[in-house]
């Protein structure tokens, strides 16, 4: 929409080469249908509307870091992927993998959206206290952190 442009519902299209942060001001109108997810907008209110689109994927530390029982990966998307997490030893023997399927580009570092490990092997076995390597592909996008449990 065009600054002060009033009108029905709108589709926003926008070729952003950059990848940047955008952020909308809008003003309800009329009546809302509720998304899920989408927050409560009052009518005739501005409401604020922030889109981050990051600049390149990337993969977080875990956290906690050390951890005992339970650990979450975040991670970042510049474009739709299929996500897998591998879990190695430090002998490099595959420990785990987490097979997340079919991603959005965007962010996953609260606990709702990143990479949960429970710490347990293929077999549902807990792994012991050491030093783990985990690594992240999405599509052609490839990187490795380390993590250490501790019991």
């Amino acid at each position: 929409l065009s600054p002060g442009e009033t009108s029905g519902a709108k589709q926003i299209i926008f070729n952003n080469p950059q990848r940047r942060r955008f952020a909308f001001d809008i003003i309800v109108m009329g009546r809302l249908a509720s998304g899920e997810g989408a927050p409560p907008m009052e009518v005739g209110k501005p409401h604020r509307i922030t889109i981050v689109v990051p600049v390149e994927s990337r993969l977080a530390q875990n956290y906690p870091n050390p951890f005992n029982a339970e650990t979450w990966i975040p991670y970042e998307l510049a474009e739709d992927a299929d996500v897998i997490i591998r879990i190695y030893n430090l002998k490099g023997e595959l420990i785990r993998t987490l097979n997340l399927g079919h991603k959005q580009f965007g962010s996953y570092f609260s606990r709702e959206k990143a990479a949960y490990w429970d710490g347990r092997n293929e077999r549902g076995e807990h792994v012991s206290s050491g030093v783990y390597f985990y690594i992240l592909q999405a599509g052609e996008f490839k990187s490795m952190k380390k993590m250490v449990i501790i019991k």
